[in-house]
């Protein structure tokens, strides 16, 4: 059997991210919550061998989920990112995914399409030919 696909997940509002926490623990997936930028780089590098995937916040107290994931490109860690926002622009989602974004999502968005971003970033399914 295929490892278990763990989800980090970053954002700074505790509402969101332990309702994303519970409905990706449903949907079968290990998930891994942080409160901030920060504290997930602080724990990045530890990694796992199970295929995982970053779900990130691009509006953050401290850091912001772009500059997120600058810093794990400067550290040579290539982790798929699903930005999630509320307070996106087209320029913004453009930047993220030039930068290797898998997707970038606005808040509200259909947990269908997480799911379907999530299971692409991770090998899960095929990306449609792309």
């Amino acid at each position: 059997m295929a490892d278990k696909v763990t989800v980090w997940m970053v954002d700074d509002d505790p509402s969101v991210r332990d309702a994303l926490a519970v409905f990706l623990e449903i949907a079968g997936f290990d998930v891994v919550a942080f409160d901030s930028g920060e504290t997930f780089l602080a724990k990045a590098e530890a990694g796992t061998r199970a295929p995982r995937v970053l779900v990130l916040d691009q509006r953050l107290g401290g850091m912001s989920g772009l500059d997120v994931q600058v810093e794990l490109k400067r550290r040579g860690l290539a982790i798929p990112i699903i930005f999630i926002t509320g307070h996106g622009d087209t320029r913004m989602a453009q930047a993220a995914l030039r930068e290797g974004a898998v997707a970038f999502l606005e808040k509200p968005f259909h947990h269908k399409d997480l799911l379907e971003s999530i299971e692409k970033a991770a090998g899960l399914r095929s990306s449609g030919g792309q």
